[in-house]
């Protein structure tokens, strides 16, 4: 698959399964704090929370969150500071 069958399929299963609202940006990087510590997850490395690599990162501008995608997904807060391509 390349980029934008990626892009697509995954934005249609993130619509199906959680309702939620995909924006058009490219996030390549999102830093946040959890539990008093700063945590960096971006693609291609490893999720701050499972270790598992993120394929991508998208941005629910319904409930303003971002979801960190690859293995499983989950979720950096609204207030995360993000990097785009």
């Amino acid at each position: 698959m390349n980029d934008t069958e990626i892009w697509k399929s995954d934005t249609d299963w993130i619509l199906k399964q959680l309702g939620a609202e995909i924006t058009q940006r490219r996030i390549r990087r999102v830093s946040f704090m959890h539990e008093g510590k700063v945590l960096v997850a971006e693609v291609g490395g490893p999720n701050p929370f499972n270790e598992l690599p993120v394929r991508a990162i998208y941005e629910d501008a319904q409930r303003g969150v971002f979801f960190l995608c690859g293995g499983t997904i989950t979720i950096a807060p609204k207030d995360s500071v993000v990097e785009e391509y």
